[in-house]
């Protein structure tokens, strides 16, 4: 035998002038020769408060006389927080029911809630572009002390090469007036 899970929209209070129409779902949430100790969960978009009758299903294997319910539960709430969430301007709620089969067999209702999904868009400025460019900046800055660097150290060296090589050529020079004035002389 099979619980089957039948949900209806709790009764209206006396004074409820508003004619709805009558909702109901029914569904088998463990069959025959399931595993002891396992969860199930029946979800459902709902504003209104719900009963949920846990029965079996008709069976010719029930004794005679023996009734079909084995629980009911009244979850209250739901209509509440539905127009909390209406007021907010958001969707109805998504009833979530999580039943367990027990280890005696029994499926019972272990938990019940309501929940609303509610999406915020948040933009930020990213300052990425100046990020970037000061990145780049301050790289081109220290690329461009590299460079002064270098080519300071090229001027120098090359005004050392300049030096001495003006040395070499005043000492070819005093050299070459030497051997004139050695040539006049002898």
């Amino acid at each position: 035998m099979s619980p089957r899970v039948g949900l209806a929209k709790k009764d209206k209070k006396e004074g409820d002038e508003e004619e709805e129409e009558e909702w109901s779902k029914h569904a088998t949430v463990f069959k025959k020769h399931s595993k002891i100790g396992i969860k199930k969960t029946i979800a459902f978009t709902h504003d209104s408060d719900v009963r949920c009758s846990i029965d079996y299903e008709e069976s010719d294997f029930l004794p005679k006389g023996t009734g079909s319910e084995i629980e009911h539960y009244d979850i209250g709430g739901i209509a509440e927080f539905a127009k909390e969430m209406a007021d907010k301007g958001l969707a109805k709620p998504k009833v979530s029911l999580q039943f367990e089969l027990s280890t005696s067999g029994i499926t019972q209702l272990v938990k019940a809630e309501a929940a609303v999904e509610e999406i915020i868009t948040v933009t930020e400025e990213v300052e990425y572009e100046e990020e970037v460019e000061e990145e780049e900046s301050d790289a081109a800055a220290a690329e461009g002390e590299e460079k002064a660097e270098e080519e300071e150290k090229k001027e120098e060296g090359e005004a050392k090469e300049g030096a001495e090589e003006e040395k070499k050529e005043g000492e070819e020079e005093e050299k070459k007036e030497g051997e004139e004035e050695e040539k006049k002389e002898g």
